[in-house]
């Protein structure tokens, strides 16, 4: 490369730079080992022991060190799904008073990523775009791509485009799972009140995409789905952050398993799927299309569209057959209808990611009106109410307004029908 033609860096910018370095004095890659900065007096024998040796560029501290097994102790005949369940009524499945008492108490622990994102170092460098007030949902892979100020035109004019070409490339629908439409709903209303009013929707998004892919290949007993329903949940918490521990989720689960079948469910579920890349979930595009029609007041949209896919995908499985980017597309396009934001509706229709998802169906409409449907069915006489449950608090009352403006509109849809 041609040193000459490369640009210096602005004035301004290398001065803000050593500023910057002035005021955070603390070395660059110093070591945990490193006694050079310990206030005389403070180390232990021990300690001055080690300082007095010359140590080994390569020396390792064991105590850092996590050993593998030395054996390949692995279920492959899935002897976690084939396994008795102790003949325990497996049936109930739902959140004692005792329970929800105990997921309150483990807020902090069940909420330390999020709380903390800055001091564990994936905040964000630059500040970004976020709503005027906190919103209960969290950030996914695509959430605040888009910074303020100059960087808005060069972030998206070199990134956004590519991230979602690759997403749009690999998603793919899931296929319809053999399991009556009941039984899953009651699971993933299970899933919706451990993840809680502060949960990340993509943990769900992800958990029934995964629920989903292994009820599509394989048949299980009725006392043994809420464990693989779990292991699910675990394995989406993994991939998206802030995990709950296994023991949290025994106890959601009135202890119809224990610790070793929800390891044993997990492993055999990414043995059958062959451990699957993180799949694309409605989500990835919702956070981003929310953002694009109103930046500065983005979280009203995202959280209707989110409450219409959750509610959704939890009452009409055949969703499973559409894409993540056409079911995203439908949950946008209705949240601003029911939330009467009808000037944002031509703006929606310029949005590229928006276009290439219409692209991909031939019956959007179609797709809207189950969404609107499925907000009905759980406002209504349904047994699982979970989403009303996380999305009908203030301040948004979020799920109140949807539903309403459903039912309106569903009145309005007859009149014109029988004129």
């Amino acid at each position: 490369m041609d040193k000459e033609n490369i640009s210096a860096l602005p004035k301004k910018l290398l001065l803000k730079k050593i500023q910057e370095v002035r005021e955070d004095t603390r070395i660059p890659l110093k070591t945990i080992n490193s006694l050079s900065g310990l206030p005389s007096g403070s180390s232990t024998e021990h300690d001055k022991a080690v300082s007095n040796k010359t140590r080994s560029t390569y020396e390792i501290d064991s105590k850092y060190v996590t050993f593998g097994q030395r054996n390949e102790d692995l279920d492959w005949d899935y002897k976690a799904i084939k396994d008795e369940a102790n003949n325990k009524d497996c049936s109930i499945i739902s959140i004692s008073d005792e329970e929800e008492s105990f997921i309150e108490s483990n807020k902090k622990e069940y909420n330390y990523f999020n709380e903390n994102k800055q001091k564990n170092g994936v905040g964000e460098a630059i500040r970004a775009a976020t709503p005027l007030h906190k919103s209960p949902l969290e950030p996914n892979r695509c959430y605040k791509i888009c910074l303020e100020e100059s960087y808005t035109n060069c972030i998206e004019s070199e990134y956004v485009n590519d991230l979602f070409a690759h997403l749009l490339s690999i998603e793919r629908p899931v296929s319809v799972p053999r399991i009556s439409s009941i039984t899953r709903a009651r699971l993933l209303n299970w899933l919706l009140r451990i993840n809680g009013s502060d949960g990340n929707p993509a943990v769900i998004q992800t958990a029934s995409w995964y629920l989903d892919s292994v009820l599509s290949v394989c048949r299980f007993r009725l006392e043994q789905l809420q464990q693989v329903a779990a292991a699910c949940f675990w394995i989406a918490q993994k991939l998206h952050g802030n995990v709950a521990s296994a023991s949290m989720l025994i106890i959601c689960a009135n202890g119809t398993f224990i610790k070793t079948q929800l390891l044993w469910a997990e492993e055999a579920i990414l043995k059958k799927l062959k451990f699957p890349s993180q799949p694309v979930v409605p989500q990835d595009y919702i956070t981003y299309m929310s953002w694009w029609l109103d930046d500065a007041h983005s979280d009203e949209i995202e959280i209707a569209a989110v409450f219409l896919c959750l509610c959704g995908l939890m009452v009409n499985k055949t969703l499973c057959n559409e894409l993540p980017s056409v079911i995203a597309a439908a949950c946008i396009q209705d949240a601003l209808l029911l939330l009467g934001k009808r000037d944002l509706m031509l703006r929606l229709q310029t949005c590229p990611v928006f276009k290439a998802a219409k692209n991909k169906t031939t019956d959007m409409c179609s797709i809207c009106s189950t969404l609107r449907t499925a907000v009905r069915i759980v406002s209504n006489s349904y047994e699982y109410k979970a989403p009303m449950e996380i999305f009908g608090t203030g301040p948004h009352f979020i799920a109140q307004k949807i539903v309403k403006c459903a039912y309106d509109l569903e009145v309005l849809e007859g009149q014109c029908a029988r004129n």
